[in-house]
């Protein structure tokens, strides 16, 4: 059996995040260059050297894990419609045995769960954060053939890890719900919402959430104004019901550039209801230092974000506060 360091490595490999790992070893005067092979080493060496810690390392393990590729719901929470985690004592007695010694307070690294989704880490606080791990998998198309009348259409069915989180908060009476985004392409994911909701009833009841719909974001992202972001693609309807679907000739471009955009909605009448925006978040001096892709599925759900990439809690962060104040109506 593959020790704990073992499995953080190989999870941490398998992110595809080395230069995270790099940085956190530069951070901590460990050697940090080379292949993969090489970098794994030097995390071993720098843990017998005491340089690095194992709770550090599951840190950066959760760091990475826990940041990007993921739907992202966003609700406010009302803690006295949740009395059953009113305080910490109530809240561990709806945690089994083996839950509370292998979740409480800690992280239990999981490299290849089952099917059934495992707590693997419970923090009780000022937030109450919970992490799932479990198999999931999703059909990758391999083409399809055509004798006759028949046609035959084939799939490879790609098993992954998926990491699902519940972040309660109690002082700004907020929740945020993330689920894995597994498959390559964006799609809905409404099964996988109601399966993490359904999972939370054991702790807090359907009533206690209520959706942040993000609609004034949605008109300030159609604004030509709205420097925050690059519009990659944006999708509406008109007063009239006329469909308005128009993406960016590249990726580097935004929708307004060259006006294109600017005289086709000339065409249309009244004001635009969003559907869907692809979306680029642009640097910002000091708190953020990279564009940042998101995807808002509006028509499937109001208040859902889509996080297509791997990033930095502080980058997230960064953009799920301006997501959310936007939100909410605040500058």
């Amino acid at each position: 059996m593959a020790t704990i360091v073992e499995r953080i490595l190989n999870l941490l490999e398998s992110f595809r995040g080395k230069a995270q790992v790099q940085s956190f070893l530069q951070e901590n005067e460990v050697p940090y260059s080379g292949t993969w092979i090489t970098v794994r080493e030097k995390i071993e060496q720098g843990l017998e050297s005491k340089k690095i810690t194992q709770n550090e390392l599951i840190a950066l393990l959760e760091d990475i894990e826990e940041h990007g590729q993921q739907y992202i719901y966003l609700y406010d929470f009302d803690p006295a419609k949740a009395p059953r985690i009113k305080d910490r004592a109530t809240f561990e007695k709806l945690l089994t045995v083996p839950e509370r010694e292998r979740s409480l307070d800690k992280v239990a690294v999981i490299e290849n769960p089952s099917a059934s989704p495992t707590l693997v880490s419970a923090f009780y606080g000022e937030q109450l954060k919970l992490k799932w791990v479990q198999r999931r998998s999703f059909r990758k198309p391999l083409g399809e053939t055509t004798e006759g009348s028949i046609v035959t259409v084939k799939y490879q069915i790609v098993d992954t890890r998926a990491v699902d989180i519940a972040i309660l908060d109690f002082a700004q009476r907020k929740a945020v719900l993330c689920v894995q985004k597994i498959e390559p392409s964006i799609r809905d994911y409404k099964k996988q919402l109601a399966e993490l909701l359904t999972r939370l009833t054991r702790f807090v009841d359907a009533e206690a959430f209520a959706s942040l719909d993000l609609a004034l974001l949605m008109r300030r992202m159609d604004n030509k104004s709205f420097a925050e972001v690059r519009r990659r693609r944006y999708r509406g309807l008109d007063a009239d019901g006329g469909l308005i679907d128009v993406t960016s000739p590249t990726e580097s471009e935004d929708i307004y550039d060259g006006g294109l955009y600017e005289v086709g909605r000339d065409n249309y009448k009244g004001v635009v209801a969003s559907q869907y925006v692809n979306a680029y978040w642009v640097p910002v001096k000091q708190k953020l230092e990279r564009e940042i892709h998101t995807i808002f599925p509006y028509k499937q759900a109001v208040n859902a974000a889509v996080f297509t990439q791997r990033c930095t809690k502080s980058e997230r962060d960064y953009v799920l506060s301006r997501i959310e104040t936007i939100a909410r109506g605040k500058p």
